[in-house]
């Protein structure tokens, strides 16, 4: 009685406005199991760039104000009037430089992109104050402020990421502007990906990637090989070439951080709370409950005809 009265409490209270509304609109009779949210060292990867701009901005910085006992690169360019475009310019390559190189290998190009205003904003501040353009502490106090900046959103990013378990799907939520939601039913997933690095080992968290049958939750991973050779004649006025190529591909485990449990913990305990909840909604699992089911009663009844036949006797 308590628990009807109790849930129909709740259902009540969802449809009024107000602090006492849930976070999460749950299913009918549905119960939360966890609530989980990333470990901060999981976004490691996404403070890598802005690590590189405090290394960079520390590293410009005792390039331009050597200490006594270096030749300072402010010396060597003999305080050219073009010593603030040169200061700006290898700042701006390193930055691009490695910039590019990021967004290639992880295939995410707002770090290029995030790069680019960064360098935009120090480049309107030169324009409209030369004085501090020209002050050889600017770029590394800005780099290192961009930086602690870019650091403090990530993390801000970081805890948007919500991951509900509970004993009917997973919900997982992201986003500090642009909410984005995934919703998985247990008795859609087909498998369970878990990645787990030496740090995930050491602080307790890893990564799970729930894959459905529809192939969400997986990627493809491209490989090419090529060769060529060419020749030409002795008057070097004619010639030819030929190349050959090949690619191959394979299909892997691959998420977003708000479409997967991003560095969760523990990480073993809900690694094992998900198997279950999986294992419960399994229909071979459903299938062998019934036939557990069935079997008792085949033996209860057994046990029975037992008994009236010895009654009867």
């Amino acid at each position: 009685m308590r628990s009807r009265f109790a849930r129909r409490l709740r259902t009540a209270l969802r449809r009024i406005p107000g602090p006492w509304k849930p976070k999460y609109d749950l299913l009918r009779n549905e119960e939360i199991r966890a609530e989980l949210q990333p470990h901060p060292l999981s976004f490691l990867s996404f403070h890598s760039p802005f690590l590189f701009l405090i290394a960079l901005g520390l590293g410009i910085g005792y390039l331009f104000n050597a200490v006594s006992g270096w030749v300072s690169f402010e010396s060597f360019l003999g305080y050219m009037p073009g010593v603030v475009a040169v200061r700006f310019i290898i700042w701006t390559v390193a930055l691009l430089v490695f910039g590019i190189a990021v967004s290639v290998l992880t295939i995410r190009w707002s770090v290029f992109a995030t790069f680019v205003a960064i360098i935009a904003l120090a480049l309107y501040i030169t324009l409209q104050g030369p004085g501090v353009g020209a002050n050889p502490f600017f770029l590394p106090l800005y780099s290192v402020v961009m930086a602690l900046v870019g650091m403090a959103i990530v993390d801000l990013y970081r805890r948007t990421h919500t991951y509900v378990v509970t004993d009917l799907r997973l919900i997982l939520r992201a986003g500090i502007l642009t909410k984005s939601e995934r919703s998985i039913l247990f008795e859609n997933v087909t498998d369970l990906e878990t990645k787990q690095g030496i740090l995930g080992r050491i602080f307790r968290y890893g990564h799970v990637i729930p894959v459905t049958a529809s192939g969400l939750g997986t990627g493809a991973e491209e490989a090419f090989a090529g060769g060529g050779a060419g020749a030409k004649n002795a008057q070097g006025n004619m010639g030819g070439a030929l190349f050959a190529g090949g690619t191959r591909g394979v299909r892997v485990a691959r998420a977003t951080s708000y479409a997967k449990l991003h560095g969760v913990t523990p990480f073993r305990q809900v690694k094992m709370l998900l198997h279950h909840l999986l294992q419960e909604h399994s229909m071979v699992y459903y299938a062998k409950d019934q036939r557990d089911i069935l079997r008792d009663m085949r033996e209860l009844m057994a046990a029975r005809e037992e008994v009236d036949t010895i009654l009867v006797e």
